[in-house]
């Protein structure tokens, strides 16, 4: 098996904006792994706001551990040693070791023949999954025309970033308020860490947008890791935080794992350093009471969506959300087929997305056609 990393960075279709991060382009590490007439593919998604890293040192990394992987990583069990004994790199690099392990993963379950799942032991009955429409930081018109789309459209669960402007959040609030009185909605705030160590702030302007509208939780509202200050702020607002920059490895989970109740986990197979890890983080999660959202960042591609479903399907009863398959309706093109995106409601039907039987299922797209016509028959359009 040898291995191929480059940088990927697909245009996106509109712009997409929160507290901390105004992006145009989707920026990513693919990786191949390719032998005996069989490729794997392999995403990651670096961010440094997330974990630090950053993409010209992702594959500054792979590159010089890519001779010892392509001669160690020959089976799963090699590949869970190597997960083991490399705990503290792999907590350095988790979007590059994410890349790097799904491809392998996909290659390994082609060679045998059957599906990630059924390498891994997860059932796959679960075939239908439902995405939660995630809203950024429009304002005005533009917030307007999006969120009667997602409605028009039948989405029931909503994520919407806040933090940047009380006036402006408050305005949007007002929007959902007025759709619930016609069908209720499942509303969730995203604040992308956005009052820091202002706790008094953060409260403040939640209560004053509880007020106008109900949210059933609220996301990463301060600085990360600051397990105290988000549980009593979980108890003033009555409503869980949703870890998503606090939780990436083993190691956040002990901090949060004696206080059910007051937490979701917002987990990403990429932050969480590959899939392997993550099926580790949902037993532990499960066993401390805390539900799941499979979470998604901004600008993957069909290839982390297919990964995000392995463990959605691992998390089954604990599973309380689920984002991302925005596919060419975010991206200029996806880099791999079949895409896998979302449909009318939010919901993704994986039986009738024609996957391929063993891997993962996905193939590398032709980048000339994508270059030039993006899929066609998908529907997605400017």
């Amino acid at each position: 098996m040898q291995l191929s990393a480059r940088r990927m960075q697909i245009p996106l279709r509109v712009r997409f904006k929160h507290a901390t991060q105004d992006r145009r382009t989707a920026d990513a590490i693919w990786v191949e792994a390719r032998g005996d007439d069989l490729i794997g593919l392999g995403e990651g998604c670096p961010r440094p706001y997330v974990t630090g890293e950053r993409c010209e040192d992702s594959l500054a990394w792979i590159e010089r551990l890519r001779r010892t992987l392509e001669a160690e990583l020959t089976s799963l069990a090699a590949l869970r040693e190597f997960v083991d004994s490399h705990s503290a790199e792999i907590d350095a690099h988790p979007a590059a070791w994410c890349a790097v392990e799904s491809a392998v993963l996909d290659h390994l379950a082609r060679a045998a023949g059957c599906s990630v799942e059924a390498l891994l032991g997860i059932p796959s009955s679960r075939s239908d999954f439902q995405y939660s429409a995630v809203v950024g930081e429009e304002s005005g018109a533009s917030f307007d025309r999006v969120f009667a789309r997602y409605v028009r459209d039948g989405f029931r669960d909503f994520k919407l970033k806040v933090g940047a402007d009380p006036e402006h959040d408050g305005a949007r609030l007002h929007a959902f308020a007025a759709s619930n009185a016609a069908a209720p909605l499942r509303l969730r705030l995203d604040a992308n860490n956005a009052w820091a160590t202002d706790f008094e702030r953060a409260a403040r302007e939640l209560e004053a947008l509880q007020a106008l509208a109900r949210f059933v939780a609220v996301e990463e509202p301060l600085a990360a890791r600051e397990q105290e200050a988000q549980r009593a702020l979980s108890e003033r607002l009555g409503v869980p935080v949703i870890l998503d920059e606090s939780l990436c490895t083993l190691a956040d989970l002990q901090r949060y794992a004696g206080t059910p109740g007051h937490w979701i986990a917002n987990l990403k197979v990429s932050k969480s350093g590959g899939l392997l890890r993550s099926l580790v983080l949902i037993e532990h999660l499960r066993e401390a009471g805390i539900p799941i959202v499979i979470g998604a960042q901004v600008g993957e591609t069909s290839v982390l969506t297919r990964l995000g479903i392995v463990a959605a399907r691992a998390a089954d009863d604990v599973l309380w959300g689920q984002e991302g398959a925005f596919g060419t309706l975010l991206l200029e093109y996806d880099a791999a087929v079949p895409m896998l995106q979302f449909s009318e409601g939010g919901k993704l039907a994986l039986g009738s997305a024609k996957l391929g039987p063993t891997g993962l299922g996905l193939e590398p797209a032709n980048p000339v056609d994508a270059a030039v016509n993006p899929f066609p028959g998908t529907g997605a359009s400017r």
